[in-house]
């Protein structure tokens, strides 16, 4: 497994948690395996929240949010997750590999190809929803620790390419930032600008990584929110600071900077999407 040993940015509007994007080759030929293992094994068990970790009583390790997907690249077919949760012993990908869905699915993957990363941003709602329907049509399973007749969230991972040469010096612009965080200089300033963009976008969960594949890095980007397209439309809407600073920023960093004028297509599609009913 490659690990970014680079620091988190843990924004005020955040609680306590870590979060861990694990990203698994399929094995050839073995994605319809997968998808037949996957709905069988959920649709037999009559608590299938336990089955990625919630509810389980483990309150050593216990996940807030849950998200799996399957990726399309580059002719291959990855199976990726996004946890966020409580794991004291420094080890966030049991999160991933210690539940029980993914024992049940790990004979169709590469293990040995695995690719893990810890993100440079994240930030999440102070009013999030603690609980998601448990039924989404076009989503084979979205899942709830409890029962809610809501509508349930948009889950989406984009993942833009970066110029060449500009994660060293993106990640040491992080670097910088982290120790303003760390010296409380710019914390109340971020709190007050952020606040209100997260608000007018509807975004309940937000995380950033660096990723590098093949030689080429590549920015990604998770959001759990009402609506991809209310992020879009109040991130260009919104005359905020940061807002404004980071488009420029993403406009000079991406390979495609049209990237960002207009929903772009996902080659992740959404399998699972679980929320413990205990996170804030």
């Amino acid at each position: 497994m490659s690990r970014l040993d680079e620091p988190t940015v843990r924004a005020p509007l955040q609680n306590a948690a870590d979060v861990v994007y694990c990203r698994y080759p399929v094995s050839d030929g073995r994605v319809a395996d997968l998808r037949t293992d996957l709905s069988r094994t959920i649709r037999n068990h009559s608590r299938p929240e336990r089955l990625v970790g919630i509810g389980v009583g483990d309150d050593r390790r216990e996940p807030y949010t849950v998200s799996v997907f399957l990726e399309s690249f580059a002719g291959g077919s990855f199976l990726v997750w996004h946890v966020e949760g409580v794991c004291p012993d420094d080890d966030p990908v049991s999160l991933v590999e210690g539940v029980a869905l993914f024992r049940a699915l790990a004979e169709h993957l590469e293990l040995d190809g695995a690719s893990v990363i810890e993100p440079v941003v994240f930030a999440r709602h102070p009013e999030r929803p603690g609980s998601v329907a448990r039924s989404l049509d076009g989503v084979p399973f979205v899942l709830g620790s409890t029962d809610d007749d809501g509508e349930p969230p948009d889950v989406v991972v984009f993942r833009p390419r970066m110029r060449s040469g500009l994660p060293t010096t993106v990640i040491r612009w992080f670097q910088r930032l982290v120790a303003f965080f760390e010296g409380g200089r710019i914390e109340r300033a971020f709190d007050e600008w952020t606040e209100p963009v997260v608000d007018a976008e509807g975004v309940h969960t937000e995380t950033a990584f660096l990723e590098e594949i093949d030689g080429d890095w590549y920015c990604v980007n998770y959001l759990e929110c009402e609506s991809r397209e209310r992020v879009w439309r109040a991130y260009h809407d919104s005359d905020d600071a940061v807002a404004r600073v980071s488009e420029r920023a993403l406009r000079w960093s991406l390979d495609d900077p049209s990237f960002l004028d207009r929903v772009p297509e996902t080659r992740f599609e959404l399998l699972v999407h679980a929320v413990n009913d205990r996170r804030r």
